[in-house]
């Protein structure tokens, strides 16, 4: 029985607790001594797995920060954007302009930025 539940952590990726937990679950149901709805219930939690939880915080975490980069470079070139007639030093534009080439294809304002390099 020993190897059965192991069988059923590894394909369910669940701990031992929630493995054992998931077959009682599963035995006190089929012998009619527990409710559909308790039955229900107890299984929505014992399936739950191990490595979801730990794999899904570092993505959620790197989606964030890259989501947050995205809105202040946004904020960045709009600046950029509303000041770029005050100043008209080639050095300073091509400072902007090489930063807006590094986020061209994830910031819209970078190609407007791009876009006053081509017209001037």
């Amino acid at each position: 029985m020993r190897m059965a539940l192991t069988k059923l952590e590894a394909n369910m990726e669940l701990g031992q607790s929630y493995a054992g937990l998931y077959v009682l679950n599963e035995g006190l149901h089929a012998l009619k001594y527990l409710c559909d709805d308790d039955y229900q219930v107890f299984k929505k939690r014992y399936s739950e797995k191990l490595v979801d939880d730990q794999q899904n915080k570092p993505t959620a975490e790197v989606n964030l920060q890259a989501q947050k980069e995205i809105e202040n470079m946004t904020r960045y070139f709009c600046m950029v954007l509303d000041q770029w007639h005050l100043h008209p030093n080639s050095e300073c534009r091509s400072r902007q302009l090489k930063k807006a080439h590094e986020y061209a294809n994830r910031v819209p304002n970078a190609k407007f930025i791009l876009d006053l390099e081509k017209n001037q």
